[in-house]
């Protein structure tokens, strides 16, 4: 890719009008070669952006590469905490989770249960936020009994401070 840059880069910077269009009133040749030509450049942006994406999805470092770059800090990971007590939930728990969660996050959005596969682990609870200007914001809650008998919820919200 960058030896096909190098070598199709004008001398001069007037020459670079010429090679970012297809002359259409010339010889057939020549409407061959800026096809060629300016084909290539074009295809050299899509391929740019294929491999960069590539690169963000396959390798943890080049990612935190690009959050060091852009936001200054590298990427956080969010991971569900230990359940301290293993209790089964009582009646109507889910409803009451339902909710506080609603409560705990006023705003209009898809709420998800995860319930995790050992019980050593937080009940995690979603919520899209539909209101926010951008999309794809949600807030967690991780639900655990606490030693006390009562459910405690540890909100971590995506919400940028104002």
């Amino acid at each position: 890719m960058l030896s096909g840059i190098v070598l199709w880069w004008p001398k001069k910077w007037k020459g670079l009008k010429q090679r970012l269009q297809v002359k259409t009133g010339g010889s057939t040749k020549r409407m061959i070669w800026d096809l060629h030509a300016v084909g290539g450049f074009y295809v050299h942006l899509l391929v740019f952006a294929m491999a960069f994406t590539g690169l963000t999805w396959s390798y943890r470092w080049f990612n935190n590469g690009i959050f060091l770059v852009f936001d200054g800090k590298p990427q956080q990971r969010k991971n569900t905490p230990d359940n301290g007590v293993i209790q089964l939930p009582g009646a109507h728990f889910y409803e009451n989770l339902y909710n506080d969660v609603n409560r705990e996050l006023p705003y209009r959005g898809e709420v998800r249960l995860n319930i995790p596969l050992a019980d050593s682990l937080s009940i995690t609870v979603s919520k899209r936020n539909d209101e926010a200007s951008v999309d794809n914001v949600v807030d967690f809650l991780f639900t655990r009994r606490a030693p006390a008998g009562c459910w405690k919820n540890v909100c971590i919200s995506t919400k940028q401070p104002a």
